[in-house]
Order: structure tokens, then C-alpha cells, then sequence
């Protein structure tokens, strides 16, 4: 049997502040010191970082457009025997980042991957949020296009405990009013510039929290919602196919397709395109 090929390089996932400096871990300063690349979400960002810690090292962008035309270039570093740092714009990288492309190619390469863990604007808010569950759900940032982003949060009832999501400070309003039609009863933690200077949190229901936001919508935002200990017994019953038992049978009854189908996705919570074209193929008799 072949063995596995051997380089001398590898790639060093290394996660940085997501606001304050003083975050950043002795191992991961000194793992910038020792790159001989740093493969950055955003260069600019990542230089002002370096300049901050007084480390000198060429940065080189890896973006979610074209990781897959840069990602050849790191992994020919690394089978040329340098190291190559791996980080996002701030926090952990492979959390809604272009971040797992790279680790994935790198280990199609055979080449050795290194996590340096730390900060997490996910674990952060969840640590402020102190809600007492065994679930953990990183859902990351939601859709833009209104349609995809509806189905997602439809979703959302499918999992138990407590879920994560990344807020865009210029969708806040119309974000949050979309989440708060599933889950507006909800225990929520809504996290503001977490571990800068202005850290806020707003605790309580998803409606209530929603009722005390201050006027200013900048800086980031960072939610955890509590879902129901029921959502995946329900989900279980749904993914079983109780549901298309039920569509089924509104549709026998005489209901048309879109209103079974809208009655459908709401008491389960279900993408509502996704029960309007079971209900079409049922209709068809397919």
C-alpha cells in the first residue's frame, strides 16, 4: 500500500479577535510569525490586524468568489514546503466563510491541516445568552433574495435549542420581522459589536427583544434563538411523511393544491414551495 504524500507545508487554520485585540492567543501570534502566507477573507482588514500585532507577512485574498481559481495557488505553496495561515474576517474561519474550500483542498492534497481555535461570535453570544441546552444550531448568515430567505426561517422549526444566526445591520428590520412570524415567542438573545467597547445584548421573547432596539442599526449582530423542546419530535413525525398523508388527504377532500398546501406548511413549518409542488405531483397522480 502507498503511503499518503508527505510536504513539508501545511495549512494553519488560526482563529482572530472578532473586535478586541487582546483576544488574540499567543499561539496564534506566534503561528502568524511563522506563515509564510497569510490566505485572508479580506486582505485589507487582515494587514491592519498584522500591523496591530507587528507581524510582517505577505497577505494574499481568499474570498468566497473565486476560492476555486486562488485555491490552487495555496496548495502549490504548500507542496513547495511553506505554511500557509488560514483567516477570516475576524473570528473563527469555516463559519460562513469561504474558509472550508481550503481545508478541504488541502486535505485532498495530503497536506497537513492545524486548528488554532478561539474567538467565535457564535460561542460568544451563546456563552451571554446563558440558555441551558444540549442543542447547538450555527445557522450563519440568512439568504438575501426574500423568497430563499422565508424557506430558511421556515426551518427553523425543525430544530430543537438554541440556534445561531448572523444578522446584516442593513436587513435588520426586515430580517428580524420575518424571524419573529416563526419564532417571535421565543426566547431570544440579541448580541450587538460583541467584545467592542459598545457590547450590548437585548434579552427576552424574539418580540420583545425586537420592541427594545435602540434606533441606531449599525455595527454587528449576532442572535441566538431558544427553539421549543418539541420542534424535532415534531420534525420527526414530518420527515416520516405524516405530512404528505395529510396534504393528501386535504386535497381528496376537495381543497385546491395552494390552500392544502399553505395550511400544510404552516402547521408543520415547512418551505412553503417545497408542500406546493408534493401536493402538484399528488394532483397529477405522479
Amino acid at each position: 500500500m502507498s503511503e499518503a504524500p508527505r510536504h513539508g507545508g501545511k495549512l494553519v487554520v488560526i482563529a482572530t479577535p472578532i473586535g478586541n485585540l487582546q483576544d488574540i492567543s499567543p499561539r496564534a501570534r506566534m503561528a502568524l510569525e511563522k506563515a509564510d502566507m497569510v490566505a485572508a477573507e479580506s486582505v485589507a482588514h487582515t494587514r491592519r490586524l498584522l500591523s496591530a500585532l507587528g507581524v510582517r507577512k505577505p497577505v494574499r485574498g481568499f474570498r468566497e468568489e473565486g476560492k476555486e481559481e486562488h485555491a490552487p495557488f495555496f496548495i502549490r505553496l504548500m507542496k513547495e514546503a511553506r505554511t500557509v495561515a488560514l483567516v477570516t474576517d475576524a473570528g473563527t474561519p469555516g463559519v460562513a466563510d469561504p474558509g472550508p474550500f481550503l481545508v478541504q483542498a488541502a486535505h485532498g492534497a495530503g497536506i497537513p491541516v492545524e486548528v488554532i481555535p478561539g474567538p467565535s461570535a457564535a460561542l460568544a453570544a451563546v456563552m451571554l445568552a446563558g440558555f441551558s441546552t444540549p442543542f447547538l444550531h450555527v445557522m450563519g448568515f440568512l439568504p438575501r433574495g426574500s423568497r430563499h430567505r422565508r424557506e430558511f426561517i421556515a426551518r427553523l422549526g425543525r430544530y430543537e435549542g438554541a440556534q445561531v444566526l448572523f444578522l446584516s445591520p442593513h436587513r435588520l428590520d426586515e430580517e428580524l420581522a420575518e424571524l419573529a412570524a416563526v419564532a417571535g415567542e421565543w426566547p431570544a438573545c440579541l448580541c450587538k459589536e460583541l467584545t467592542k467597547q459598545f457590547e450590548q445584548a437585548f434579552r427576552g421573547t424574539l418580540n420583545g427583544v425586537i420592541e427594545t432596539l435602540p434606533a441606531d442599526r449599525r455595527g454587528e449582530w449576532t442572535l441566538v434563538l431558544l427553539a421549543p423542546e418539541g420542534n424535532a419530535r415534531e420534525e420527526k413525525g414530518a420527515a416520516a411523511g405524516d405530512w404528505r398523508a395529510e396534504l393528501a388527504a386535504l386535497i381528496s377532500g376537495g381543497l385546491p393544491v395552494k390552500g392544502a398546501a399553505r395550511e400544510i406548511a404552516r402547521k408543520y413549518r415547512l418551505p412553503g414551495q417545497e408542500v406546493y409542488l408534493t401536493g402538484v405531483k399528488f394532483r397529477q397522480g405522479e
